[in-house]
């Protein structure tokens, strides 16, 4: 991820074998610290919102904490 972040490109799973470009809630699966979280989610080209995988809902959010609040939340509701 941090190669992304220097050379400011679009984060892909593996460019060389399928050049799959990751989402936006792919990036925020992956544990990685909020600074680079936030600015791997500043190159990410699909601006579709995150659906939350509790509730189904789309949510709209600029960093991982936004959406690990949510689905906290979500989770409290079971």
């Amino acid at each position: 991820m941090e190669t992304y972040v220097q050379t400011q490109t679009i984060p892909q799973c593996h460019p060389t074998l399928c050049n799959y470009e990751l989402s936006r809630y792919d990036i925020l699966l992956i544990p990685l610290e909020r600074r680079l979280s936030d600015q791997v989610l500043s190159l990410v080209q699909d601006q579709q919102n995150v659906r939350c995988p509790i509730c189904s809902i789309s949510i709209e959010i600029s960093n991982d904490d936004e959406f690990y609040a949510h689905t906290i939340m979500c989770q409290s509701k079971d």
